[in-house]
């Protein structure tokens, strides 16, 4: 299968855009700064919980 150079540009176009797309996507996800309230009151759920250790869900927040 030969493809000609027009063909190529037009994939890595193609593909460009896509990533510019995914890249947009994940910046808007990773702009919320404050944590929804299910999730506020999931860890205290979990900060309770007598067989978690809480300082390694800590660390991983």
């Amino acid at each position: 299968m030969e493809a000609t150079l027009s063909e190529i540009i037009h994939r890595i176009e193609e593909i460009e855009r896509f990533l510019k797309e995914l890249v947009d996507v994940n910046l808007q996800l990773i702009e919320e700064s404050e944590p929804e309230k299910w999730e506020r009151e999931a860890i205290e759920e979990r900060r309770n919980d007598e067989f978690l250790e809480w300082d390694v869900v800590k660390d991983e927040l």
